[in-house]
């Protein structure tokens, strides 16, 4: 069965973060089989969430996926430990900065961890 991102997904840095969010691309986008992929997550879930770490930064980052919310938050770690779609430019330093839109705090995590590595206080 072919997975969307699966070589992306294998290279977060964490094997069994992997192998979760594999288990998750495949609950959402494979109908037939959503109650199996379902099924194998669950001895992940601690207070409705399941925890997945990724390299950001050359530091290891942990992000909490809600069940209840399970579509949201895949999505949104998608978007930053594996296909990193945020690009961002450490010599910009504005006087002001307003996250509007924070939802999770995610972006504001990985922003931490970027300025972290480049030396620069927080």
């Amino acid at each position: 069965m072919a997975l969307d991102n699966v070589s992306s997904i294998l290279k977060i840095g964490s094997p069994i973060s992997s192998y979760k969010l594999l288990l998750m691309q495949g609950a959402l986008s494979r109908p037939r089989y959503r109650a199996m992929f379902l099924a194998l997550l669950q001895p992940f879930v601690k207070h409705g969430q399941i925890q997945v770490r990724y390299r950001c930064y050359n530091r290891v980052v942990k992000s909490l996926i809600r069940i209840s919310d399970m579509e949201s938050d895949f999505y949104t770690t998608r978007e930053l430990a594996v296909n990193d779609v945020y690009g961002l430019d450490f010599a910009f330093h504005p006087d002001l900065v307003i996250d509007g839109g924070g939802n999770i705090g995610m972006f504001t995590l990985r922003a931490a961890a970027g300025l972290e590595a480049e030396g620069h206080a927080q």
